[in-house]
């Protein structure tokens, strides 16, 4: 590796990782050629490392060194919607570009997803405006509050919704043509994919799912599918839910 011009550290990194993903026992043997990784790689740099070539100018990629992302350019945002990501990023201490991209995400679900652009003047490609956000980083980086602070107009809405319906619903007593048809749902969170089928195919403008944990997303795709095969199944419905349009279906 060092003789191919891979750098020291990744070298010693892919070292590291090579044993402790090993099946061999680590015993005090094991342990002596780990903590000699660092010399044997010094030793091969001695031997083997190649000439240093100064008319040289693109450096090698380190797959070891953090990556750093670029900032979010707000000004693609409204001007509102800056004001919005700002305040709530300053407030909750968190990275403006994880509070701008929530955002969007929110905005996602409020959108009517019958809407859609024509890519191709005479093709039959629609984009959608279904977007999938996934935020990665250490449990100090304020995801959870950042999450709720985009997403809690949407879930106050809904919540209003969800009143008017009830208050409505009462107010028809046994009379069955006074009643309400069931409220307009936005967010859903903890949901089977039967479920989501059926409220996908109850409206066909889409709605949100927020999900707090990515593993247990993962997770419950063999919750209740019986292992790998309902894991495949639960797979297959959120690829298919990117593009396709959900019928609507009534029950007479």
């Amino acid at each position: 590796m060092i003789g191919s011009g891979v750098s020291p550290p990744a070298t010693i990194g892919l070292l590291r990782a090579v044993m402790q993903a090993s099946t061999t026992k680590h015993d005090a043997r094991w342990r002596d050629r780990y903590n000699d990784i660092d010399r044997t790689v010094e030793s091969a740099v001695t031997k083997y490392a190649p000439p240093l070539q100064e008319h040289l100018t693109d450096k090698l990629f380190d797959p070891w060194v953090p990556f750093v992302a670029p900032g979010f350019p707000l000004d693609v945002l409204p001007s509102t919607v800056q004001q919005f990501v700002t305040a709530q990023a300053e407030v909750l201490g968190c990275d403006v570009a994880s509070m701008a991209m929530t955002t969007i995400g929110a905005f996602s679900g409020a959108l009517d997803h019958r809407f859609s652009l024509k890519m191709m003047r005479h093709g039959n490609w629609y984009a959608r405006p279904r977007l999938w956000l996934l935020l990665c980083g250490d449990p100090s980086k304020k995801k959870t509050p950042l999450i709720d602070a985009a997403t809690w107009p949407l879930e106050q809405y809904q919540n209003d919704l969800q009143s008017e319906y009830k208050l409505a619903l009462s107010l028809a007593g046994d009379d069955k043509d006074a009643k309400p048809d069931p409220p307009l749902r936005l967010v859903v969170w903890d949901t089977t994919i039967e479920k989501l089928g059926e409220l996908l195919a109850r409206g066909d403008r889409g709605l949100l799912v927020k999900r707090d944990e990515f593993s247990g997303w993962i997770g419950q795709m063999e919750k209740y599918g019986g292992g790998r095969k309902g894991a495949s199944a639960d797979r297959a419905f959120w690829l298919k839910s990117i593009s396709t349009n959900w019928n609507r279906t009534r029950a007479d």
